[in-house]
């Protein structure tokens, strides 16, 4: 049990004050810099290809929501003009009957 504390008491300061990638003089090495530089370069193009796949998402939406709206109104003026035959037909054979 001493053995397994003295070692327990001697790794633990070594992982917890052990440091990544600093070099002596305090200066972060430059691979960090590149890489920190085509992370940014990085998140900068996911955040503008979502933007444009948001924005080109609104565009076939509002396209759809027009197609839809001159839809709806396709069918409704075919639906009063085949009222309007049926009324105009149905006028005509009580004329004759009489």
């Amino acid at each position: 049990m001493y053995k397994l504390s003295l070692a327990l008491a001697l790794a633990f300061p070594l992982i917890t004050f052990s440091q990544d990638s600093i070099s002596p003089a305090g200066q972060p090495d430059s691979s960090n810099y590149v890489s920190s530089y085509a992370d940014s370069i990085q998140k900068e193009d996911i955040k503008r290809m979502s933007e444009r796949s948001a924005n080109y998402f609104a565009n076939l939406l509002r396209e759809r929501r027009v197609r839809e709206k001159k839809q709806a109104i396709l069918y409704i003026a075919m639906g009063v003009f085949f009222l309007a035959v049926l009324i105009v037909g149905l006028l005509r054979k009580r004329k004759k009957t009489q």
